[in-house]
């Protein structure tokens, strides 16, 4: 995508400058309509203080930039990518760093002036910032990191607070897109009480960043800043094609055929990009796939699910289930729709 000469700024945007502009009941957000960005809803919220949240849709009409100007010096700034559904990219002042993906963490340190987000026609786009000083950012890293060992506590901590690093990149679930609408739709008036449930909220959503990014599900680590936007672009084709092929046997020399970067290459580009290897993830969003299956449709059984996914047996797809959902399939069946009973695996989100 080349540079838009006329951005949209966050900042001007929140100074309600369109006729269009009217708050939702019971929130902290507000409709508008403007140009370029069409139709959308945009807000803001100050859990705490040091703390700060920008929720914001748009469905551009036309090729646009967004801008959030930084004037707070040593931020960390967590990005949650609830919709993408046409190609969009992240810039750190003017250099192209990550193309975006549905259901991400963006996670960063913010030491640059300015933040764009490129955007295309035609697409629908949903996503939520939240910005915590360093030292809060610490403060909880300290806390609810207590117990993991050394290893994984140096590896998150240089994430953040390594120098020329755009921090990491790692999947969310339904469950914190919620917490998220939950702060933003609160219904309590301003107060005390307000102020606890939106505290709460946010060390909710904190506890799930931290689990998942010391339970390795980062899909990217400061060594990605090494990439070209070249080899991101062939690493988003690639995962794409297995998106939209995920029950096909791997064939690398079709997965590979459109790719100008050698095979071997491009695998160790993956596991560098993503974290994980390329048939782990197909492995992995075929699994997620399935539960999601499980629970939520009555006739589909087992069985059927288990050949669909590549399995000879019902008994070795039950085992390679519960290895990643620590669940038997037959209990999904049993308390469906109750995702508690997934356990410590995750429903994989992966764009």
């Amino acid at each position: 995508m080349e540079i838009v000469e006329n951005p949209i700024f966050i900042e001007d945007l929140l100074k309600h400058p369109f006729q269009d502009w009217q708050p939702v009941e019971a929130s902290s957000l507000f409709r508008y309509q403007a140009p370029l960005l069409g139709k959308g809803t945009i807000g803001f919220c100050a859990p705490q203080e040091g703390v700060r949240l920008l929720y914001m849709n748009c469905n551009p009409t036309e090729h646009t930039a967004i801008v959030h100007k930084h004037s707070i010096p040593n931020e960390i700034s967590l990005n949650y990518y609830i919709q993408v559904d046409r190609k969009a990219s992240a810039h750190a002042d003017v250099q192209v760093y990550q193309i975006l993906h549905q259901g991400s963490i963006m996670a960063e340190s913010t030491n640059f002036k300015r933040k764009w987000i490129q955007l295309e026609a035609g697409g629908s786009y949903e996503w939520v910032n939240v910005f915590l000083t360093e030292e809060i950012y610490k403060d909880y890293f300290k806390r609810l990191c207590r117990g993991y060992d050394a290893e994984k506590i140096e590896r998150c901590r240089q994430a953040f607070f390594t120098q020329h690093t755009h921090g990491q990149i790692i999947h969310f679930d339904c469950r914190e897109e919620h917490i998220l609408r939950e702060m933003f739709h609160c219904a309590l008036p301003e107060g005390a009480l307000r102020n606890c449930y939106l505290e709460l909220k946010l060390m909710e959503l904190m506890v799930h960043f931290f689990h998942r990014a010391m339970e390795q599900e980062a899909v990217s680590s400061p060594r990605a800043g090494l990439l070209s936007l070249a080899e991101r672009n062939e690493l988003d084709g690639i995962k794409c094609f297995i998106d939209t092929h995920l029950y096909d046997p791997l064939d690398y020399d079709q997965l590979f055929a459109s790719c100008q970067t050698s095979g071997h290459r491009l695998k160790a580009n993956f596991k560098l990009l993503y974290g994980i290897s390329i048939g782990r993830y197909q492995q992995k969003k075929r699994m997620s796939e399935v539960l999601g299956r499980l629970m939520g449709q009555d006739d589909v059984s087992i069985k059927e699910l288990a050949y669909e996914a590549g399995y000879s047996t019902v008994q070795a797809f039950s085992r390679a289930f519960y290895n990643e959902f620590s669940i038997r399939p037959s209990m999904v069946k049993r308390r469906e729709g109750v995702i508690s009973e997934v356990g410590d695996g995750e429903m994989l989100q992966l764009g």
